[in-house]
């Protein structure tokens, strides 16, 4: 099992990837900033702190991000994974539309599996804002496997994340503090 996780920020490192990695899921961020993925890049763990609980401090590692400029290897990831989640913020969903849709048409030809995406996003109907600019991209003979196959669904997060501390932040740039809140 593994999965994508588009956005490295707060939520998608405090969150969506403290989650994954709890639970021994292997997952990869696909991050549009290229100074944040080679940061992830270069040092391979972060912290994430839950704010009054300190005894679920968590070092996530074995992190690694992919850039916008890595389409191949995005596209790659999304056929083998078997989930996809979005933290990318609203204003920026239709960024990732065509690495989906990349992805999505070459899962057609190579892994018969179902895949879903979970967006986790603050904004109105991010699931019909990805399906639409997927079913507007994606070429004719891959459109049944969409249709049929990819489910898009919107998951509300019930956990805020904060920027660390200086202190904090120039042991680990990559901390995260979080609230002790663990459902979508």
């Amino acid at each position: 099992m593994s999965c994508v996780i588009f956005g490295a920020g707060k939520i998608a490192r405090g969150f969506v990837g403290h989650l994954l990695y709890l639970s021994e899921i292997p997952f990869v961020f696909v991050e549009k900033a290229d100074a944040l993925a080679d940061l992830i890049n270069e040092r391979g763990k972060y912290t994430v702190n839950v704010l009054g609980a300190p005894e679920k401090n968590t070092v996530v590692r074995g992190a690694h991000a992919l850039k916008f400029s890595d389409a191949d290897e995005i596209a790659a990831a999304i056929a083998q994974a078997d989930c996809i989640f979005d933290a990318v913020g609203g204003k920026n969903l239709s960024e990732i539309v065509p690495f989906l849709t990349a992805g999505i048409e070459l899962r057609a030809q190579i892994n018969p599996e179902p895949l879903n995406i979970v967006t986790c996003e603050n904004w109105k109907l991010p699931a019909d804002i990805l399906r639409a600019g997927i079913g507007e991209s994606i070429r004719e003979e891959y459109r049944s496997f969409f249709e049929e196959k990819v489910g898009i669904t919107e998951a509300v997060i019930m956990r805020s994340a904060i920027e660390a501390t200086p202190d904090l932040l120039e042991k680990d740039p990559l901390t995260v503090n979080v609230q002790d809140f663990w459902e979508f």
